[in-house]
């Protein structure tokens, strides 16, 4: 069962459950819409999308920021489905009324914004498709139009999933940790190397984002539990000053990651100078 069919079956679970208009039901009928897109599975995104753009209206209101997030999602859906006559449509009803609730700065309305310019430049049958972001680089820029980004480049496959995609990355994360609870710690790097560059992207570039830390960490620890301590010892000196500087000698991280770069030490028999430092608490930022 892969992670669609997953999120299917929980979101059948948590209907009959919790019933359609309940949150955790709202949370994971986006999480489905945001794997769909990601699987290029465009026509289905669009079906949920629509659904979850519904409950949102009825639960919250038109004018709350959940139901105008949902709405983009909806209009994103719609035009990488092709349906790029229906997606401007959408951006000319949602525009000015997220500028109008939410403030013309606001990254959901700048979002907007930049897709209504995208379908506007597109006929129906001339949509590049949205790759789906490969574990080598977050930066595959080729099928994506430019975007009129301050860098002048295009946004990644890695930056446009992660504008609707929160959600579906918190189910990556959760399929990473629930490999690691299962013992397969070959499956559970391999899922931290896929996702790790959409992770930094959602947090702005930030490697010192406490999440990114702990999931670079956890990446980290799958090298030690496999015997990689060469990989280890590269990642967990990386790891080490950025989480000193961001969580503090103190914390609990922190301390895992000196426990860790000693075993691996001792495991390859290696002293390496800069690691001599961290371990006596040196801060070399």
């Amino acid at each position: 069962m892969d992670a669609i069919d997953e999120t299917n079956a929980d979101l059948d679970r948590r209907i009959a459950m919790l019933g359609a208009d309940h949150v955790d039901t709202l949370q994971t009928r986006s999480n489905l819409v945001a794997l769909l897109v990601r699987a290029g599975r465009y026509d289905e995104a669009v079906d949920q999308a629509r659904l979850l753009v519904d409950s949102r209206e009825r639960v919250q209101g038109r004018d709350r920021s959940g139901t105008l997030k949902a709405r983009r999602n909806l209009e994103l859906a719609l035009g990488l489905s092709g349906r790029v006559a229906e997606a401007r449509e959408e951006c000319r009803s949602l525009l000015p009324r997220c500028v109008r609730l939410l403030g013309a700065a606001h990254e959901t309305t700048e979002q907007v914004r930049g897709d209504e310019s995208r379908w506007l430049g597109q006929s129906q049958d001339d949509v590049s498709p949205l790759p789906r972001p490969t574990a080598e680089s977050d930066d595959d820029t080729s099928a994506l139009p430019s975007d009129g980004t301050p860098s002048g480049r295009p946004r990644s496959a890695g930056e446009l999933i992660m504008e609707i995609s929160h959600p579906e990355l918190l189910a990556q994360l959760d399929a990473a940790h629930s490999a690691c609870e299962a013992g397969d710690f070959e499956s559970t790097l391999r899922l931290y190397d896929a996702l790790l560059p959409d992770l930094v992207v959602a947090h702005k570039h930030r490697m010192r984002s406490p999440r990114v830390l702990r999931a670079r960490m956890s990446r980290a620890l799958c090298f030690v539990v496999l015997g990689r301590h060469d990989e280890a010892l590269e990642a967990l000196e990386g790891i080490l000053p950025d989480a000193i500087a961001t969580l503090g000698e103190e914390d609990a991280l922190v301390r895992t990651a000196r426990e860790m770069i000693e075993r691996s030490l001792i495991a390859t028999g290696q002293q390496r100078p800069s690691v001599r430092r961290f371990r006596t608490g040196f801060n070399a930022d």
